[in-house]
This record gives C-alpha cells, structure tokens and sequence, in this order.
C-alpha cells in the first residue's frame, strides 16, 4: 500500500491534539528520550522510509532520535501509525508496541501454555526427585548388606 508524502501529513494532520502541537515533551525526561530511541531501533526501514511514514522530514526524525525535539504530535504520530505503547512509552512498564486484540489473545493464550508446562515440569521433578530418595535407599541398604558380609 503505497502513499505520498502529502497523505501521510494528512493522516498526522487528523490526530486530534489537545496540547500546543509544537511543545517539546522530553525536555525534563530523558528516559522518554531513551525509549523513543530504543523503539527507533526497532523499525524496520531507513530513517528516511520511516519518517516519510510519519509525514514529516528525514531531518525532524533524527532529532527525535536524538531526543533534540520531540512534539506531542510526533508522539501521537508514532503512538497511531507505528503502534508505539504510550504506556510503557512513560513509564517503561508493559510492551513497546500496542497489540491488537488478536494479538494479545495468541499471548494469552500462549502464556497460559506456558504456564501449564511449568507446573507439568514441576510435577516431573517432584515426581524425579522422589525416585531419588528411593534409589538412595535402595543404594545405602544394599551397600550395607553387602558391606556387613
């Protein structure tokens, strides 16, 4: 699916914003700074493919990066088009990306497998271990048996 440059400064033109489009919202937070930075790293594409995604220039992107300039449009940008999680975005808490609802089922459901398998595992070990101990026995009376003659 293929866009121009001028639809993709729509698609950011239609996020609604209740704060003056231009602040800078890492100027007291590195750690946002940080995490934008690491989220970056996990695009796939050029800086230039992703910025032109954004809808803004190569040379703006950058400085998000780099933490020089950071507006709350630009992080609703990447919050509604790159699925960045605002959540773990603030407080590094939870996922980097947004799941969609099929997404977090397939987890769901993937860690309630996991979660079966843990305790399977814990059983055979319970289960080893017991075999241990009567082994052990076996060993130690046999050993006295055969030690005593």
């Amino acid at each position: 699916m293929s866009s121009t440059k001028g639809e993709k400064k729509d698609k950011i033109a239609e996020i609604p914003m209740e704060v003056n489009k231009n602040s800078d919202v890492t100027e007291e937070d590195p750690e946002i700074t940080a995490r934008i930075k690491l989220f970056s790293e996990t695009l796939s594409g050029s800086h230039a493919a992703i910025s032109r995604e954004l809808g803004m220039s190569s040379g703006y992107f950058l400085q998000v990066v780099k933490g020089k300039r950071v507006s709350a449009r630009m992080l609703k940008a990447l919050v509604v088009i790159k699925k960045l999680n605002p959540t773990w975005l603030f407080t590094g808490v939870g996922n980097m990306r947004l799941l969609s609802a099929e997404e977090e089922q397939d987890k769901d459901e993937k860690i309630a497998f996991l979660e079966r398998l843990v305790e399977d595992l814990k059983n055979r070990v319970e289960t080893q271990e017991k075999m241990i101990q009567l082994l052990q026995t076996e060993n130690n009376r046999l050993y006295k048996r055969y030690s005593d003659s």
